[in-house]
Order: C-alpha cells, then structure tokens, then sequence
C-alpha cells in the first residue's frame, strides 16, 4: 500500500485533473496494447516459423535419389534460424508484472478518505508510475520482433 500512504503525506494541485487524467490513462492504456500487438506478433512469426521448417523437412523427405549436401546445409540452416526463434520468443514471453494503474483495494481505501480530484491527481500519479515502470520490460519485446523478423527471413 505504499501508494496510498504516498498519497496521505503527498498534497495534491488544487485544480481540475481532468486533461492530465486522461492523457495518463490514454498512454497506459495505449502501452498495454502496444503490450498486446508485440506478443501476438512474436507468436504469429513463431507459427510462421515452424511452418517452414515443416514445409522444408517435407521437401526434402520427397526428394528422389540422395539429397545433396547444400540442401542439407540448407535444412541445418533453417532449423537453427527456428531454435533462434524458439529462444527470442521464449525471451519476450517471459512472464513479467505488468502495472496497470491503482489497485481497486487501494482507491476503495483512498475513496473514504479524499475528494474526487484528490482521487483523479493520485490515479493519473499512479497511471504514469506504471507506464515508467512497465517501459523496460517493453524494450525486449521489440527486439525480440525484430529478431524473430530477420530469423524468419533466413529461414525462408
């Protein structure tokens, strides 16, 4: 409950938190989506991943007569592109704590205590503390996009 003693000692703006309400809220929530597009990307291009290396291991278990070395090499190629693929999405996927703004138990508690602008000025503190917090657990999620990006270009 540390927000909500940071809140008890904290004096508040006495004017209308409306526009800094929403913009606070609007940009967690945007994250959140943002959160949301990066995961089913990483997992769309783990599919397409396996995909090819199915379609390629197919290929190959077709082919008449001996496979020649650099369709091989080539194989070897694709399953190591899809390891690192494997691996980069296992590293994004990572369970993590998302903050997503105030605890309900929190602004309950707060809400037998404080006005309603006292209340706005302390869940738009808390909606932009979690947005800060939760942008370095966003980083790796990108790069894990791009990684899988370039792993699956190698791969095809």
């Amino acid at each position: 409950m540390a927000n909500t003693e940071r809140a008890k000692t904290r004096p508040f703006p006495t004017k209308d938190p409306d526009v800094v309400y929403r913009l606070a809220a609007d940009r967690l929530q945007t994250q959140q989506r943002q959160i949301d597009t990066l995961d089913s990307k990483i997992g769309n291009l783990l599919g397409f991943g396996s995909a090819l290396l199915a379609i390629v291991a197919a290929f190959l278990a077709l082919w008449q007569g001996a496979i020649p070395c650099i369709a091989l090499a080539l194989l070897c190629l694709s399953g190591t592109a899809y390891v690192g693929i494997v691996v980069s999405s296992l590293f994004a996927y990572y369970a993590r704590q998302w903050e997503a703004g105030p605890s309900l138990d929190e602004v309950w508690q707060l809400s037998r205590e404080y006005e309603e602008k006292q209340m706005a000025w302390w869940a738009a503190e808390s909606f932009t503390k979690s947005y800060e917090n939760n942008q370095g657990s966003v980083k790796p999620k990108v790069l894990a996009v791009k990684v899988n990006v370039a792993l699956v270009a190698l791969q095809a």
